[in-house]
């Protein structure tokens, strides 16, 4: 390597040792060094965390947007936060009837309404997003 690179190559090096450090992501138990890392195999955060869902779902991304399927009077709902952020689901208005929080990574769900109609929902930690879910 030629000598005025080094310098650039000493702090991309640190550079990139830093970066690793402020990481939130919780430990999963004890690291070793005595394999090589690699980028390659290393999966997306919350993944794998993520159980897969069928019926009725209301999945949070994580562009902070909802998207959501329509469900049957009284079916029970799955929220799927496939986001690094809690959210919450809450019915706009008391004739909703649901209000659920739901952590990163993680599914919760909740009766949907008896009657028929369209229920506005939105994240009271994040009120910009807002959706509306169709009971049928």
């Amino acid at each position: 390597m030629h000598r005025s690179f080094l310098p650039i190559a000493a702090f991309l090096l640190i550079a990139l040792g830093l970066g690793a450090c402020g990481s939130s992501a919780k430990s999963t138990g004890p690291v070793t060094t005595d394999a090589p890392m690699s980028t390659a195999s290393v999966a997306p955060e919350n993944t794998a965390a993520v159980p897969a869902v069928s019926g009725p779902t209301i999945t949070i991304s994580s562009g902070f947007k909802f998207s959501v399927t329509p469900v049957k009077a009284g079916a029970t709902v799955t929220v799927r936060n496939d986001s690094t952020a809690q959210h919450t689901v809450s019915a706009d208005t008391t004739a909703g009837g649901f209000d659920v929080t739901s952590d990163p990574g993680k599914t919760v769900t909740f009766t949907a309404p008896s009657k028929p109609g369209s229920y506005g929902f939105h994240c009271n930690i994040h009120t910009f997003m807002k959706a509306t879910l169709t009971v049928t």
